[in-house]
């Protein structure tokens, strides 16, 4: 029985090394794969994505601008080794959507679909919410006589 333990733990660490040996691989391919479906999703688009404001979730009621060169680097590089199976992420998973009229494009890190109406811009949200607007007006307005 103390020998077959010892086989066990030997079968054990011979997979651990294997897995480490093969983790960079397979993490780079899941970062590739990541980054070829945001260059497909840049393709996608009418304009340079350098001409579009881009959006993210962050605040539980409006959305938030984010600098999309930040999106695309967490996105690609955000693949690593796991302690479960299959013991490396797969790329990291997104949602888009693009406002083509307005020059707005929407970026869901972790999902694959979303509620895109649950958000509203900050301006919209503000309208919406009537006594916060006019909280924010009095403190902006008290603020300024400083």
């Amino acid at each position: 029985m103390e020998n077959l333990g010892s086989f066990l733990i030997f079968i054990a660490l011979i997979y651990i090394f294997y897995l480490m040996l093969r983790a960079p691989e397979k993490i780079k391919k899941s970062n590739d794969h990541a980054k070829a479906k945001l260059l497909n999703f840049e393709k996608s688009l009418s304009r340079p994505i350098t001409e579009y404001k881009a959006y993210s979730i962050g605040h539980p009621y409006t959305w938030v601008e984010i600098r999309y060169e930040n999106f695309f680097k967490s996105i690609t590089t955000s693949a690593s080794f796991s302690r479960f199976p299959p013991y490396w992420d797969k790329a990291h998973t997104f949602c888009t959507k693009v406002d083509e009229d307005n020059k707005r494009i929407y970026l869901i890190p972790r999902h694959t679909k979303y509620d895109w109406e649950r958000l509203m811009h900050y301006d919209e949200w503000i309208e919406s919410n009537r006594e916060v607007a006019e909280n924010i007006a009095i403190y902006q307005n008290k603020n300024s006589q400083i």
